[in-house]
């Protein structure tokens, strides 16, 4: 579960303030609701922030992305121009299409 860098915060701010995961859940559940982070996971946060100073995620290893500004321009462009209800309708017809390609990719990968 990613969970939103305001969280993140509160839980370094209540893990200084009570030194128990399980006090900051409880905590968390009052203001955000029940869906917050896990004991684990409220942990490993105040951690990172021990051991980095920060809460922001550690940098990534791998290929980098061939998703560029101006493609996301384009893209932004290209769907402002579009029918909405086209895109719904393309994107309907297109799902099954795309999972079996999915299933097939990881297919590939894994077997």
């Amino acid at each position: 579960m990613s969970v939103p860098i305001k969280i993140k915060i509160k839980i370094v701010l209540l893990m200084a303030k009570f030194e128990s995961p399980v006090a900051v859940r409880r905590q968390l559940q009052t203001e955000f609701g029940t869906n917050v982070s896990t004991k684990t996971c409220t942990t490993k946060i105040f951690e990172r922030f021990c051991e980095t100073g920060t809460v922001e995620d550690r940098e990534r290893f791998g290929r980098p992305s061939k998703i560029t500004e101006e493609k996301v321009d384009e893209v932004h462009d290209v769907f402002l121009k579009v029918n909405h209800n086209q895109v719904f309708e393309l994107s309907q017809w297109l799902a099954p299409f795309l999972e079996q390609q999915l299933i097939e990719l990881c297919v590939d990968i894994f077997l």
